[in-house]
Protein backbone atom coordinates (compact mmCIF):
# COMPACT_ATOMS: atom_id res chain seq x y z
CA UNK A 1 0.00 0.00 0.00
CA UNK A 2 1.92 3.77 -0.76
CA UNK A 3 2.20 5.82 1.42
CA UNK A 4 -0.79 8.43 1.42
CA UNK A 5 0.76 11.08 3.62
CA UNK A 6 2.18 14.44 2.51
CA UNK A 7 4.31 16.42 4.26
CA UNK A 8 2.87 20.05 4.35
CA UNK A 9 5.29 23.34 3.93
CA UNK A 10 4.29 25.56 6.80
CA UNK A 11 4.60 29.06 5.66
CA UNK A 12 4.71 31.66 8.69
CA UNK A 13 1.96 33.50 9.35
CA UNK A 14 2.16 37.14 10.48
CA UNK A 15 -0.10 38.54 13.07
CA UNK A 16 0.29 42.45 13.06
CA UNK A 17 -0.53 43.30 16.95
CA UNK A 18 -0.81 46.88 18.02
CA UNK A 19 -1.02 48.09 21.35
CA UNK A 20 -2.15 51.18 22.08
CA UNK A 21 -0.79 53.34 25.15
CA UNK A 22 -3.61 55.79 25.73
CA UNK A 23 -3.37 58.29 28.93
CA UNK A 24 -3.52 55.90 31.96
CA UNK A 25 -2.29 52.83 30.36
CA UNK A 26 0.00 50.09 32.14
CA UNK A 27 2.69 50.63 30.89
CA UNK A 28 4.32 47.29 32.39
CA UNK A 29 1.19 45.67 30.41
CA UNK A 30 2.48 46.94 27.60
CA UNK A 31 5.68 45.77 27.83
CA UNK A 32 4.24 42.49 29.11
CA UNK A 33 2.00 41.63 25.83
CA UNK A 34 5.54 42.60 23.66
CA UNK A 35 6.97 40.07 25.71
CA UNK A 36 4.35 37.64 25.94
CA UNK A 37 3.99 38.13 21.86
CA UNK A 38 7.92 37.37 21.07
CA UNK A 39 7.51 34.61 22.83
CA UNK A 40 4.83 32.73 21.28
CA UNK A 41 6.26 33.73 18.10
CA UNK A 42 9.42 31.44 19.06
CA UNK A 43 6.97 28.22 20.02
CA UNK A 44 3.81 28.61 17.18
CA UNK A 45 3.57 25.19 16.17
CA UNK A 46 1.93 26.74 13.05
CA UNK A 47 4.74 29.27 12.48
CA UNK A 48 2.71 31.90 13.02
CA UNK A 49 4.91 35.38 13.68
CA UNK A 50 3.04 38.14 16.01
CA UNK A 51 4.60 41.63 15.33
CA UNK A 52 3.66 44.32 17.98
CA UNK A 53 3.93 48.05 17.64
CA UNK A 54 3.04 50.42 20.17
CA UNK A 55 0.89 53.41 19.35
CA UNK A 56 -0.12 56.56 21.68
CA UNK A 57 -3.53 56.53 19.75
CA UNK A 58 -5.66 54.11 17.32
CA UNK A 59 -5.01 57.16 14.96
CA UNK A 60 -1.51 56.18 14.46
CA UNK A 61 -2.26 52.54 13.32
CA UNK A 62 -2.38 52.14 10.08
CA UNK A 63 -2.74 48.21 9.63
CA UNK A 64 -3.33 45.37 12.49
CA UNK A 65 -4.84 42.60 12.18
CA UNK A 66 -5.86 42.64 16.31
CA UNK A 67 -5.73 46.16 18.51
CA UNK A 68 -5.61 46.10 22.32
CA UNK A 69 -6.66 48.28 24.35
CA UNK A 70 -4.26 47.50 27.86
CA UNK A 71 -5.47 47.58 31.82
CA UNK A 72 -4.99 51.18 33.25
CA UNK A 73 -4.43 52.42 36.62
CA UNK A 74 -7.35 54.69 35.88
CA UNK A 75 -9.02 55.75 32.53
CA UNK A 76 -8.08 59.25 32.01
CA UNK A 77 -10.65 62.12 31.99
CA UNK A 78 -9.02 63.14 28.50
CA UNK A 79 -10.14 60.22 26.50
CA UNK A 80 -14.36 60.32 27.63
CA UNK A 81 -16.01 61.75 24.32
CA UNK A 82 -12.86 61.86 22.65
CA UNK A 83 -14.51 61.91 19.34
CA UNK A 84 -10.89 61.67 17.14
CA UNK A 85 -10.02 58.00 19.86
CA UNK A 86 -13.75 56.45 19.20
CA UNK A 87 -13.95 57.51 15.32
CA UNK A 88 -10.01 55.63 14.68
CA UNK A 89 -11.17 52.41 16.91
CA UNK A 90 -14.46 52.49 14.23
CA UNK A 91 -12.53 52.79 11.60
CA UNK A 92 -10.14 50.15 12.10
CA UNK A 93 -13.34 47.59 13.07
CA UNK A 94 -14.98 48.40 9.59
CA UNK A 95 -11.77 47.90 8.56
CA UNK A 96 -11.28 43.95 9.72
CA UNK A 97 -9.25 44.68 12.77
CA UNK A 98 -10.20 42.72 15.75
CA UNK A 99 -10.26 45.06 18.50
CA UNK A 100 -10.37 44.04 22.23
CA UNK A 101 -8.86 45.09 25.29
CA UNK A 102 -7.70 43.71 28.74
CA UNK A 103 -9.24 44.75 31.66
CA UNK A 104 -10.30 48.38 32.64
CA UNK A 105 -9.25 48.60 28.43
CA UNK A 106 -13.34 47.63 28.02
CA UNK A 107 -14.18 50.80 29.26
CA UNK A 108 -12.78 52.43 26.20
CA UNK A 109 -14.95 49.57 24.12
CA UNK A 110 -18.24 50.43 25.79
CA UNK A 111 -17.59 54.23 25.46
CA UNK A 112 -17.00 53.45 21.88
CA UNK A 113 -19.66 51.63 21.36
CA UNK A 114 -17.47 48.39 20.44
CA UNK A 115 -18.14 46.00 23.18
Amino acid sequence: MADMTKKVLIMPKTQRIALIAYPGAQQAALLGMVDMFAFASRFAADGTVFVTSIHASPGEVERADVLILPPALGVSDELAGDDRFRAALQELRATGTLITSVCAGSLLLADCGLL
